[in-house]
């Protein structure tokens, strides 16, 4: 899955992110996606475990989208846990 992919389904979980259309505009998807995730994170949004699998292997070796795909793992882990 590309970045593009990626941001086209996390749209659906928030899709009124006005300031992701922007950055994608710009011409910077991975800003984009990094804003996607440090919403995602922000809002406590739970994502599905194949999305959060993309995002990981988007992430690797870029350090702002590794950091921000740790952080929303993290929190995934965590509302995986409350939910059981």
């Amino acid at each position: 899955m590309d970045i593009l992919s990626a941001i086209r389904e996390m749209l659906a979980y928030c899709p009124d992110m006005e300031g992701i259309i922007f950055e994608l505009a710009d011409g910077d998807p991975a800003a984009a996606l990094v804003s996607l995730m440090d919403q995602f994170y922000e809002d406590r949004i739970r994502i599905s475990d194949d999305l959060l699998q993309h995002l990981r292997n988007l992430s690797v070796g870029d350090y702002y989208l590794e950091e921000s795909y740790l952080d929303l793992a993290d929190l995934q882990k965590e509302l995986a846990a409350g939910a059981n």
